[in-house]
């Protein structure tokens, strides 16, 4: 699930100059939404795994699974919810291509995007380039995210989870971050 559930943060933000460090910044935002993309495909997977698995649920069978599968590389995670997602739950043709898409750019960014770009990176126009693909691929990131989020939701609330128990995680979350900001 994602991180923010006030998507007024889901905005990708437009550039403020196109300087080196502002590639950087949007380089870290496209890093930041694969690891939501990658975690939101954990809890898809230790869904499917709990509401199909005939063991007996409990917090420990659950801490367990998300153990082995948070281990898992993006690619790993894919291979294994394809045919967990295809003999459970109908997914469109369309977020099945994204998946496999976002798999070729998260390894495209975090191996070749500052080699592919080297020239680029040296002038102001190639810059501004490098900014608008990484924001190109955040919103594609998203866009996927919001479609695993939505089946991840609707599995997880039919195992008990409401929406509402979420929203009192990410509260206890923003309370825990208002608390460090108030130490001096």
């Amino acid at each position: 699930m994602a991180l923010f559930f006030d998507h007024e943060n889901l905005k990708i933000p437009l550039p403020e100059s196109s300087n080196g460090k502002e590639v950087f910044c949007f380089f870290g935002l496209c890093v930041y939404w694969l690891q939501v993309f990658e975690k939101g495909l954990v809890n898809l997977l230790v869904g499917l795994k709990v509401y199909y698995s005939s063991e007996q649920f409990s917090q420990s069978f659950l801490d367990e699974l998300y153990k082995k599968i948070e281990k898992k590389t993006l690619g790993q995670l894919l291979a294994e919810i394809r045919p967990e997602v295809r003999q459970y739950i109908k997914i469109s043709p369309q977020l099945e291509n994204s998946l496999e898409n976002i798999l070729k750019k998260r390894n495209y960014i975090v191996h070749y995007f500052f080699e592919f770009h080297d020239v680029d990176f040296m002038s102001h126009r190639g810059r501004t380039e490098m900014i608008e693909e990484l924001r190109e691929i955040i919103y594609d990131i998203q866009s996927a995210d919001r479609e695993v989020e939505s089946i991840t939701q609707s599995l997880w609330k039919d195992l008990g989870l409401t929406t509402e128990m979420v929203q009192k995680e990410i509260t206890k979350m923003y309370d825990e971050a208002k608390r460090k900001d108030s130490l001096k």
